[in-house]
Formats: C-alpha cells, sequence, structure tokens
C-alpha cells in the first residue's frame, strides 16, 4: 500500500498535534497566591544588613507545588540580655493549607545572639508537590527569643 503525500501529512500533522497534546498535559503548573505577616516577641527583624527598614510582612508572590522560595532578613536581639532564637507558624488561611507548607530558617536554635547583637538569616517557605487544590493562603511568622541562662 503506497500513501499519497496529502495522506502522509495527515498522519504527521496528527503525530505533531498528538506530541503537542501530551506535551501541554506534561507543562501543566498551578500558580498559588501567597502571603506571610511577621510577629516578633523580643527581638526586631529588618529586611537589610543595615538594620532598615522592619521586615514586617512577605508577599511570596507566585509559588508552585515543589518549589520553594527565601527571604533574606537580619534578626536584631533587642533584649539587655543573651538570647536564643526560634521559628513558629500560626494562623493559616486556609487551616488546611499548613499542611502543605514547610517554613524553617537556617538559625539554629543553639544559637546564642549577645545583647543589641544582628545576626543574618534566610525564611525558607516550600510547598509540597500534593498542594494542587491550594489557590491561595495566609499565614503569621512568629520570631521568639528567649532569654539564656
Amino acid at each position: 500500500m503506497t500513501l499519497t503525500t496529502n495522506q502522509k501529512l495527515a498522519i504527521a500533522l496528527t503525530a505533531v498535534v498528538a506530541v503537542a497534546a501530551v506535551t501541554v498535559a506534561i507543562f501543566y503548573v498551578v500558580r498559588i497566591r501567597t502571603q506571610g505577616r511577621i510577629l516578633t516577641i523580643g527581638i526586631e527583624v529588618y529586611k537589610s544588613a543595615d538594620l532598615g527598614p522592619k521586615l514586617e510582612f512577605i508577599d511570596w508572590a507566585d509559588i508552585s507545588p515543589s518549589e520553594s522560595k527565601y527571604v533574606e532578613c537580619w534578626v536584631l536581639n533587642t533584649q539587655n540580655t543573651a538570647v536564643t532564637l526560634e521559628l513558629l507558624t500560626e494562623n493559616y488561611n486556609p487551616a488546611e493549607s499548613q499542611q502543605y507548607l514547610k517554613t524553617a530558617w537556617d538559625i539554629s536554635p543553639e544559637t546564642v545572639l549577645g545583647p543589641q547583637e544582628a545576626i543574618k538569616a534566610n525564611i525558607v517557605l516550600t510547598v509540597s508537590p500534593n498542594a494542587q487544590n491550594v489557590t491561595g493562603f495566609s499565614y503569621d511568622i512568629v520570631i521568639k527569643a528567649t532569654k539564656t541562662g
């Protein structure tokens, strides 16, 4: 059986359309709108190394499942004694978004910050690959200073 030129073109076009349809399905991406408010207890958090302006809100912008983003900041101990630092999260909206979001930072719980001392920190948000049904969220990041000794 010999195919005509038009039949060959029709088969080739069908193959191209089929490959394009598979490619579209593979590259489907979900974007999630986000927010994050910074609450501090016993310390202050700043956007830059010169300690200004204060960091009170993080707009993570669009972030996809399986993606991570970070924000660089500086934490200043405003106490007159040494402290250790702890990062917590709370008040997730919607509440079920908490299971898909992980917020962490690169400050060890054993790090001691002296009076009026500042330290650089990277706050990292990672979104689970299973966050397909989350279209937006907000939550609070709490950074707490605890006096040592």
